[in-house]
């Protein structure tokens, strides 16, 4: 189980404590757990424990794309994408990922949807890992941060989901950390 969070590395805390409870757990199902977080980590004041969970490798996080974004709102997201696109296949490869292996996507957002649609498209069926979405807000949210209208993201989320699916078949599944906000979430990208 690899927990792909880019926020993890730049802060502490909750995504540590979630991997660390997790892994605790894995042994009993013969699974182990890494969290994938920042490559610009901060690893001084770290448990060992916490620091042997880390792999540092993405560059860039959601938040960055979020403050970052100078040019068309669905052009940097793109371009953000496209970064994160580049990260997944490092991490591919450095940790040999299998069909066998889960990807969660701790805080998923409309540029994990539409990374992780690319990465898996780039690689043979046989070869894709499941892949897991927890989301921890609404889309709306996300159009007001990024300047983008509702329809806009529907429909940029609606294509991102699709590519998943496509490429995940039923492997693919999406999480929110609460039934309200599930509900939410399945009415409003109608997924």
């Amino acid at each position: 189980l690899v927990i792909a969070e880019p926020s993890a590395g730049r802060s502490r805390g909750h995504f540590y404590r979630f991997a660390r409870s997790l892994r605790a757990v894995a042994p009993e199902i013969g699974a182990d757990v890494l969290m994938a977080g920042a490559r610009v980590s901060t690893v001084e004041g770290l448990d060992s424990e916490d620091r042997e969970l880390m792999v540092p490798a993405f560059e860039y996080s959601h938040w960055d794309a979020v403050a970052e974004i100078t040019e068309e709102p669905m052009r940097g997201i793109s371009r953000f994408a496209s970064l994160r696109v580049t990260e997944l296949e490092r991490l591919y490869e450095r940790l040999t990922l299998t069909p066998d292996d889960v990807v969660v996507f701790l805080m998923a957002n409309l540029v994990d949807v539409l990374a992780a649609g690319t990465w898996l498209a780039r690689m043979p069926r046989e070869k894709t890992p499941a892949v897991r979405m927890l989301f921890h807000f609404m889309p709306f949210q996300e159009a007001q941060w990024f300047k983008l209208t509702d329809q806009e993201l529907r429909h940029a989320y609606g294509v991102g989901l699709a590519q998943l699916a496509e490429h995940c078949g039923n492997r693919l599944r999406l999480f929110a950390q609460s039934g309200a906000l599930a509900l939410d979430l399945t009415d409003a990208l109608r997924w």
